[in-house]
Parts: structure tokens; C-alpha cells; sequence
């Protein structure tokens, strides 16, 4: 709930795509999503799903505790959603440069924000208490940092996909 409201805020202040006057309007009779946002939206939540549950699947099997495999799955969750919130700043273009990583500041405050919260759900004793949390080391919080940037690589793999494609002249012309 904590990153839904504080993360997605961030995107209202987005100011528009460049081009974005060079798309054909929307028909008013066609659904709000279209096939191609129904895929991106599967997409990426079956790829937070995979990091989470595959890194917490991975911890156990390696003997970790319970607590642990799951503090670190919620925080892939969380860490993957703040570096899909970077790469959802444009649609087609790129984010891999200065202007897209740190463009928007809402954006920077909006993840600077999720982070205490997230350090005080897996390392605050009051939080440990409510949630089951506990601490992690740092090569744990690598694991949870490496399942969020599995997210950016891939959906920016998928846009340098569709621009070098006759996939992105066809979504770009709808």
C-alpha cells in the first residue's frame, strides 16, 4: 500500500512523452488498455512475481529461514516496483541515460521515500514484530537489488525490441 500511493504519485507529476501530440488520438468506443498495456502489465508482474518468489524459493533451498527468504522476497517486490517506476517514465523511448534515470524529481523523492520505510519494515524491532520481518546483510540486499534491476534490464529489452521492430511502427501508428 506504502509503495502504490507513494510511488504512483510520482508519475502524476510526469510531465508528457516527447511525441506524444504525434499519436493518433484514442477512439472514444476503445478500452482504456490496450492489448499492448494488458501485455506490459503481465509482463512485469510476472517478472516481480519470478524475482520474489524465485529469490525466495533460491534462499530457502539454500537453507536461510523463513523470515529471512521472506523479508527479502517483499523487498524484491518493493525494489523491483521503484526501478519499474523509473523505466515506466516512457512507453517506447529509453531510460538508460541522464534525463530519464533522474528527469523527474518526483519521481527520485517518490523513491527516496519508499527507502527508510522499507530499511525500517526490515530493520526496525517494532516493524520486525508486526511483520516477521528481520535484518538483512548486504549480500542479501544485493540478491533483493539484483531481482529489481532484472526488471529494468527486461523491460527495457522489450522497448529496444519494439523500436527496432516493425512491432513499434505498427503500436506507434494505433
Amino acid at each position: 500500500m506504502v509503495t502504490s500511493s507513494t510511488l504512483g504519485l510520482a508519475l502524476a507529476f510526469e510531465p508528457a512523452e516527447r511525441g506524444i501530440m504525434n499519436r493518433r488520438p484514442r477512439p472514444p468506443a476503445e478500452a482504456l488498455l490496450s492489448g499492448f498495456f494488458i501485455w506490459r502489465v503481465l509482463m512485469v508482474s510476472i517478472l516481480m512475481m519470478t524475482g520474489a518468489l524465485g529469490l525466495f524459493l533460491w534462499e530457502l533451498h539454500d537453507g536461510t529461514s523463513i523470515e529471512t527468504a521472506r523479508t527479502m522476497a517483499v523487498n524484491a517486490v518493493v525494489v523491483s516496483e521503484m526501478f519499474y517506476l523509473i523505466n515506466s517514465r516512457y512507453i517506447f523511448a529509453p531510460v538508460t541515460n541522464w534525463t530519464g534515470l533522474t528527469g523527474n524529481r518526483y519521481v527520485l523523492l517518490a523513491i527516496a521515500a519508499c527507502i527508510p520505510l522499507q530499511i525500517a519494515y526490515t530493520h526496525a524491532p517494532a516493524m520486525q514484530a508486526i511483520f516477521g520481518s528481520t535484518g538483512l546483510s548486504l549480500q542479501e540486499w544485493a540478491k533483493v537489488l539484483g531481482a529489481g534491476l532484472l526488471v529494468f534490464c527486461a523491460a527495457e529489452m522489450e522497448k529496444f525490441v519494439i523500436r527496432r521492430t516493425r512491432l513499434g511502427a505498427r503500436l506507434a501508428a494505433a
